[in-house]
């Protein structure tokens, strides 16, 4: 098994949940979806974010079965120098800044 994994931010993950894109781009990218992980906040966010709530609730549904389908990351950068540094950009977010430390290792 590889250890290459593609990491899905939640507003591309919301978009091509809606789109039925999600399991296309994942083969087009050549992973398996065991090797595809989103952020851990993307249900909660579904549910109770205003941000998301613009979409319809069948949207809203089936980015939620994918949700329970991909695992989120679990673990944190091995390293804390490229989080300490991503994190303290205004313009990014914890999620986003995860994404970008567990890129960087």
């Amino acid at each position: 098994m590889s250890d290459r994994i593609l990491l899905i931010d939640s507003d591309i993950f919301v978009l091509l949940s809606a789109a039925a894109l999600l399991d296309p781009l994942i083969a087009c990218l050549g992973f398996e979806r065991s090797s595809v992980r989103r952020l851990a906040a993307l249900p909660h966010q579904l549910q109770r974010g205003r941000s998301f709530q613009r979409y319809d609730q069948s949207i809203r549904d089936e980015v939620l079965m994918n949700c329970n389908e991909i695992p989120a990351i679990e673990d944190r950068p091995v390293s804390s120098e490229h989080w300490e540094a991503l994190i303290a950009v205004d313009q990014i977010d914890e999620g986003e800044a995860l994404l970008f430390a567990k890129l960087a290792e």
